[in-house]
């Protein structure tokens, strides 16, 4: 009886003990996991934590939190944890270890690395000491091994926790190409900096992970970074990888870079147009020949490949001339005169001649600059405030002064004097080796600055309405070749005097059928552009076989007709995908001129035929547009009115320059002793409240040097001086310094 009720005092001695103690699911860092029922010595278990662990920088800390877990029979279970100790749902006791010690250690391979650890008591079963790692510690993942020393057992408690080291670096990943084939391999470097110094990161270790464009990792591959901190990999991608943007990235620490590759099956230019010119620049009155050459992609030649030239000059409208059509000789070779450069030029400008090299499936592109300018020489001016002068006030420029194609003008005596004020002393100064000179203006009011009236041009010939940009021999199931892609152009040059209004912006595919040696099969947009296309290609020459072709519009300036059908016996949709993109074919008669009036055309449907009932505001209109309307096939019974508003062309506008337009400023000329003038033109700028200016912009070390505070007109000068980089604070507004010894 006695013993019954001793074990109901227990267990009510239990419960309260439930409710005052933390439960042990509260210290997770303990590590405890749930141990199975024996009987024998106790069972050592522990966790250990390190602190601020870096190499070099001073010791960090460890510590070691250990306890003893011993096997029990009593059958009263507690679950909660106290200081003497704890009796668990699982039969154990367990109790704080007092009395242990631990060797701390690297782990180098197979081999140990012993580390010194004095322990020092927290609490019970909780210890630390102070730790510090070599010097010599390479950067990567490395792991510290603490083994946990204790008379009761035989073997030591071994805990390995992960020891990242690494410095903070900046990860730049480059590739070799922006876009790759499938089956190609692809060339990657990356490149690793400190991030304090910008120093290169030698056997810095990484992981290269390759993402296909769904995200997943297809490739994962370690490596550490040479003497010069680059490391290369090279990623061979498999035939089958999937089109799309993949991202390659090169991961150290917590530092990544990354770069996007885009994987593509496109077909590459089949070759190349290199320009250039015989003249490095152009003035007024000279010319020049322009000289290409056009290989394919394996370097051969490309003869008798028509080549179209351009010119762009921004501000400015080219010669009409420079627009020319060419063709390649057997070589490959292509040359273009270029007339003199009119007189009109008003200023350095940068023309842009382009060559594009047509009729080959892809069109092949290239470009050359060559300046232009109106005088020998070019001058540019900067002050404080940028590109401007402050009237009323010395204002410190600086003038490059050079030749039009960059050559500098240097160790020259230039004379700086005002276009426009007399009164204004002329300025001599010195270019430097670099065509810098240093020049104080005085400017005494801003002028206007007008631009010159834009030349009066011809407007350069539009390009062709249709450009063929692909052609295949869909029997063959390869891509033409290169009697074909001249057969095809010819074909497509026929198109424009009849279709080129309706070209549109859009490419589009056009599938010809030709079995005989003539087109007599089509296959073409179903709309009024492909209504144009079937009457003009049915019954032209063209290859045996079934070709596929693919066109790029360019819709030239042309009358434009609106079209809006009303027609009661359907919807509007269906009443102007029957009707009203029928309309536009008339179009294809209208001169350049837009007639006066719309014109109101009231049809019926008979016999599967558009036939007019009559019309309204006929007058001033060509006969063909009727002509054109009547007998479009029309399905089903219906009537209706559709009217034509013609609307012009926009006029063509010339270029304009924003930075030509009118405003105040001031222009000096620039002289060389040789005759050569250029102009300067600066803006009206405001000066700062308060400015600095050093007497000089280069120091050797010990060279002594002013700095002076400048008061602009609505400055206050202040009475203490403060420098950067000295220990002296300076009073005045003038202040003699002394460069350091060390830069």
């Amino acid at each position: 009886m006695l013993r019954k009720l001793l074990k109901v005092l227990a267990a009510l001695l239990a419960l309260l003990l439930w409710g005052a103690s933390p439960q042990l699911s509260e210290y997770p860092h303990r590590g405890m996991t749930p141990m199975a029922r024996v009987s024998g010595p106790p069972a050592i278990s522990a966790a250990a934590r390190a602190f601020d662990l870096t190499p070099g920088g001073g010791p960090g800390k460890l510590r070691v939190d250990a306890f003893a877990a011993f096997a029990t029979n009593d059958r009263l279970y507690f679950s909660r944890y106290n200081r003497l100790g704890m009796l668990n749902r699982h039969g154990y006791s367990i109790t704080p270890l007092r009395d242990y010690d631990v060797e701390v250690s690297l782990v180098d391979g197979d081999a140990l690395r012993p580390l010194g650890c004095r322990l020092r008591g927290l609490s019970p079963g909780l210890k630390e000491c102070d730790l510090a790692l070599p010097d010599d510690l390479p950067e990567g993942d490395h792991t510290l091994r603490v083994a946990l020393v204790q008379r009761a057992q035989a073997r030591p408690v071994v805990l390995e926790m992960d020891l990242p080291w690494y410095r903070r670096a900046w990860i730049h990943v480059l590739a070799d190409t922006p876009l790759v084939r499938p089956g190609e391999t692809l060339q990657v470097r990356a490149l690793a900096l400190e991030a304090e110094s910008g120093r290169p990161l030698a056997e810095r270790p990484g992981t290269w992970t390759v993402h296909d464009p769904e995200g997943r990792i297809r490739i994962e591959e370690p490596g550490r970074t040479s003497a010069l901190g680059v490391h290369h990999v090279a990623f061979p991608l498999g035939p089958d990888a999937p089109e799309g943007v993949w991202e390659i990235r090169w991961a150290s620490g917590e530092d990544v870079g990354a770069v996007a590759v885009e994987v593509r099956r496109d077909a590459l230019p089949p070759g190349t147009l290199s320009l250039w010119s015989d003249a490095a620049w152009l003035g007024p009155g000279q010319g020049t020949t322009v000289h290409g050459v056009l290989r394919s992609a394996s370097g051969a030649p490309m003869p008798r490949t028509p080549v179209s030239l351009s010119a762009e000059v921004p501000g400015w409208p080219p010669p009409r001339d420079w627009f020319q059509e060419l063709e390649t000789d057997d070589a490959g070779h292509f040359t273009a005169a270029l007339s003199p450069l009119p007189d009109d030029l008003d200023a350095p400008r940068t023309l842009t001649l382009s060559a594009v090299a047509t009729g080959l499936g892809v069109p092949i592109e290239g470009s050359h600059p060559l300046n232009l300018s109106p005088t020998p020489i070019v001058a540019e001016g900067r002050t404080v405030l940028g590109a401007a002068l402050a009237p009323g006030l010395p204002n410190l420029a600086y003038v490059t002064v050079r030749t039009p194609d960059g050559r500098p003008l240097a160790d020259t005596e230039v004379r700086i004097r005002s276009r426009w004020d007399a009164v204004e002393a002329p300025v001599v100064a010195r270019t430097d080796a670099d065509g810098v000179a240093a020049a104080r203006l005085s400017p005494r009011g801003a002028v206007t600055l007008s631009p010159p009236p834009m030349p009066a041009r011809a407007p350069p010939p539009a390009p062709p309405a249709f450009a063929l940009i692909d052609a295949r021999d869909i029997m063959g199931a390869r891509p033409a070749d290169r009697d074909t892609l001249d057969a095809l152009g010819t074909l497509v040059e026929a198109l424009e005097p009849r279709c080129g209004v309706l070209a549109g912006t859009e490419t589009f595919h056009v599938r010809l059928q030709a079995l005989s040696g003539r087109v007599d099969g089509v296959d073409v947009p179903d709309d009024a552009l492909g209504d144009c296309l079937e009457a003009a290609l049915l019954g032209r020459p063209a290859p045996r076989g079934v070709l596929g072709m693919t066109l790029q519009g360019r819709e030239p300036p042309h009358v434009r007709l609106n079209v809006h059908v009303v027609e009661p016996s359907r919807s509007e949709d269906f009443a102007f995908s029957t009707v009203g993109s029928r309309a536009r074919l008339a179009e294809t008669c209208l001169g350049d001129e837009p007639p006066p009036q719309p014109l109101v055309l009231a049809y019926a449907a008979r016999d599967g035929r558009l036939r007019i009932l009559g019309a309204e505001g006929e007058a001033g209109w060509p006969a063909c547009v009727r002509a054109t309307l009547e007998g479009v096939p029309l399905d089903g019974p219906g009537w209706g009115v559709v009217t034509l508003t013609p609307q012009a062309p926009p006029p063509a506008t010339p270029p304009t320059d924003a930075t030509d337009a009118t405003r105040t400023g001031f222009e000096y000329l620039v002289e060389a002793p040789d005759g050569a003038a250029a102009v300067l033109r600066f803006d009206e700028g405001k000066p700062a409240p308060l400015r600095v200016e050093p007497s000089e912009v280069l120091l050797d070390p010990g060279q002594p040097f002013e700095v002076r505070l400048l008061r602009g007109p609505d400055g206050v000068l202040p009475d203490t001086l403060s420098f950067d980089g000295t220990t002296r604070n300076l009073k005045g507004t003038t202040a003699a310094l002394t460069a350091p010894d060390q830069p």
